[in-house]
């Protein structure tokens, strides 16, 4: 139940929530094709999309395939990988990305690594680069990447024959803070006793960013933002109070589960939510070495040698947004995040947060048994409060 708000809010929401759907996910991109832009898909949140914007194109972050069917895929990748990756190449051979004109990784797997081997053999698209992204955050990891981000600006310059200049790119900075702001601002009524949004529902606005136009989806954000000062998903308090922790969950289904058990997901540690977006960019000096930073300073996870940084910044959310108990969901053959799984558990102890963790699939799938463990934290949560 949704308590006021009205229906400028609840159009809205909608609206973006039904992007990110395989059905529609692709359908701003195609228009922007149509009117002469070229499409370069993204995979993985360091990508620097701002390189691409300044250049006069789209860059479209790449969701997977949602269905089951992953056995085209099945044929070039193990069984026992990234699945995130495996529906991603499922989409790629059934003919859905073959509008991208370009596509950009980066080394922030060796699953990842792998898909763009194929991608590459398979030559479609013809333009397909890949970034490497430290492991870490220091003044050397900085220095070492401003060159990576520079060869590829050099390398998106020669596959669009445009110029990429200074200006161009604090401009797409500018576009680009604005939007994280916007979302900051999104997730403040999230602290709210009675949140203004659904967890799920928040993730449908942060994937909405992988395929909207930025200044398109500026202005979407603004109107949002004004008429959910009033509204509240409920006419009671919320409990309880969780956070997920997890990569590559796209899909807003999975928190759906989680929030019609009762709770509410008040925040969240996602590559595809908070960690996408919550850094600004400084707009001042070298643009380059400005976006290093950023992405470094954001790539804050699992995949990083910074596990103590990583785990601070949850139990600071954890705190901040007075969460009761923390989801930690591994992607099934997500190698880093089960490896940094104990690490975080034991943490999240010592601080008094409760916490469990559940290997999930990236399509929403074997839901009686997630639902059965969820309920069983959930309950676990109601009865340390009773005590």
């Amino acid at each position: 139940m949704v308590k006021a708000g009205g229906g400028k809010a609840e159009e809205i929401l909608k609206r973006l929530a039904t992007r990110i759907s395989e059905e529609h996910r692709v359908e701003a991109a195609l228009e922007a094709k149509r009117r002469g832009k070229k499409i370069v898909g993204v995979v993985s949140s360091c990508v620097p999309e701002e390189v691409i914007w300044a250049a006069g194109m789209f860059p479209w972050r790449i969701a997977g395939a949602w269905g089951g069917d992953v056995s085209r895929a099945n044929i070039y990748r193990p069984v026992k990988t990234d699945l995130y990756c495996t529906h991603v190449l499922q989409s790629l051979l059934d003919g859905r990305l073959d509008f991208l004109d370009g596509v950009v990784f980066t080394y922030w797997t060796d699953d990842i690594r792998r898909l763009w081997d194929i991608w590459v053999h398979l030559k479609k698209p013809s333009f397909a680069y890949m970034l490497y992204v430290p492991h870490k955050d220091s003044e050397l990891a900085r220095s070492e990447f401003r060159g990576g981000i520079a060869r590829l600006i050099t390398a998106v310059e020669e596959f669009g024959n445009v110029e990429i200049s200074r200006e161009d790119l604090q401009e797409a900075i500018g576009v680009y803070n604005r939007w994280r702001g916007l979302l900051k601002r999104l997730y403040e009524l999230r602290k709210r006793e009675i949140p203004a949004l659904w967890g799920w529902e928040t993730l449908g606005v942060t994937t909405a960013s992988f395929v909207t136009p930025r200044e398109e989806l500026n202005r979407e954000l603004e109107g949002l933002v004004e008429s959910l000062n009033d509204r509240r998903i409920s006419e009671v308090a919320v409990w309880p109070r969780l956070m997920v922790c997890g990569e590559d969950m796209d899909d807003p289904a999975h928190l759906k589960l989680i929030e019609d058990m009762g709770a509410v997901v008040a925040m969240d540690d996602l590559d595809t939510g908070s960690r996408y977006f919550w850094e600004t960019t400084e707009a001042n000096g070298d643009p380059i070495y400005a976006l290093s930073k950023r992405y470094l300073a954001s790539s804050s996870s699992p995949r990083n040698y910074e596990w103590g940084k990583y785990v601070d910044r949850v139990i600071e959310w954890a705190r901040d947004f007075k969460i009761d108990g923390v989801l930690n969901l591994p992607g099934m053959y997500n190698y880093w995040r089960q490896t940094i799984t104990p690490y975080l558990m034991d943490r999240l102890t010592e601080s008094g947060i409760p916490a469990m963790t559940f290997l999930t699939e990236y399509r929403v799938a074997s839901v009686g048994q997630f639902r059965t463990k969820v309920q069983g934290f959930i309950e676990t949560l109601g009865a340390r409060r009773k005590r």
